[in-house]
């Protein structure tokens, strides 16, 4: 991110870790056709997991999935290794087998039908260390930069 009219702006750079999607046709809403044009945000490097073939799964795709699954008042995923998941969820109201069942075909939709997936439910999540809540982490090193397009990496 870079902010704009800034005379400066080709020496200041922020790292905020977030996961963005490059507006395709590189031009703004607002007229400007130059730098980065964002489309949206998917999340941040933080929440970052990776299906069984090794694909980024960005939080806005996951929580896309489950929030359209009904009865689910919180989750967190987390992701020990590749193609293993720990899903925890808070849920006071349903067929707790069948909505397993939901859970884990949308995660095997979502992450391969080899994906071994652990559903727990729990009483309440607790937040990490900082005080945030984390939906989901993968708890092995990702380096992020090895799956995104090496063009725009300033150097």
């Amino acid at each position: 991110m870079t902010p704009l009219d800034n005379d400066w702006n080709h020496f200041i750079r922020f790292d905020t870790g977030d996961v963005v999607h490059l507006e395709e046709s590189g031009k703004c809403a607002c007229g400007r056709n130059s730098g980065l044009i964002l489309d949206s945000v998917k999340g941040r490097q933080a929440n970052l997991t990776l299906t069984c073939a090794g694909r980024l799964v960005t939080l806005f795709e996951l929580d896309n999935e489950l929030g359209a699954i009904e009865d689910i008042d919180a989750y967190q995923l987390v992701q020990p290794d590749i193609g293993n998941y720990r899903l925890r969820i808070v849920c006071q109201n349903a067929d707790e087998k069948q909505l397993y069942q939901k859970l884990r075909q949308t995660l095997k939709n979502l992450y391969g039908n080899e994906a071994k997936i652990d559903i727990m439910n729990e009483k309440d999540i607790a937040p990490e260390i900082s005080g945030k809540y984390l939906l989901s982490k993968a708890l092995f090193p990702l380096v992020v930069e090895d799956y995104l397009d090496q063009r725009y990496f300033v150097k």
